[in-house]
């Protein structure tokens, strides 16, 4: 089959992670188109989630380039992989860690996503001053996407707004 056609295949497998894992294993022509879209977007919901991203980052640095989209949820509904979810398990400090550990590996992000489900509202989710300041330095970032994110006031979103000189969406 000509690297064309597989090139193909691969790209229209971009959100079916199951898949494109299996193509990453089939053979090395195909490796590094699965991996272009397996990291495209990445979704962190736990430190320990931060810490492996970061520990394939170090192994397979290449990998660091695909990342354009990076999701942050502060919400029990994304720990699955977790043996028994509890209230515990959330916390605002991937908010506050992933823009600051996150940097020296990703500098080029188009895209922050930060998340908090409707029902965990009552968990404090929240940008820190450390990770406003990590913000401003992702200079490629144009797209912001705060969803269901407690903002104290309008001088703290306008913070949040200010840290992303070249943000274009939000």
């Amino acid at each position: 089959v000509p690297m064309e056609v597989v090139e193909h295949i691969i790209h229209y497998l971009w959100d079916d992670h199951l898949a494109l894992r299996q193509c990453s294993l089939t053979c090395q022509g195909w490796l590094l188109r699965s991996r272009f879209h397996l990291f495209k977007e990445v979704e962190i919901a736990t430190l320990l989630q931060l810490d492996s991203l970061r520990r394939v980052f170090a192994s397979t640095p290449v990998c660091r380039s695909f990342v354009q989209v990076v999701e942050l949820y502060c919400s029990l509904a994304k720990l699955s992989n977790c043996p028994e979810p509890r209230w515990e398990h959330i916390s605002s400090d991937i908010f506050t860690s992933a823009p600051v550990v996150l940097l020296s590996d990703l500098p080029n992000i188009r895209e922050w996503r930060f998340h908090v489900s409707p029902m965990d509202l009552r968990t404090p989710c929240y940008l820190s001053p450390a990770s406003m300041a990590a913000l401003r330095q992702y200079t490629a970032t144009r797209t912001l996407e705060l969803k269901t994110l407690r903002i104290s006031s309008t001088v703290a979103l306008a913070r949040i707004l200010l840290a992303l000189p070249e943000l274009r969406d939000l």
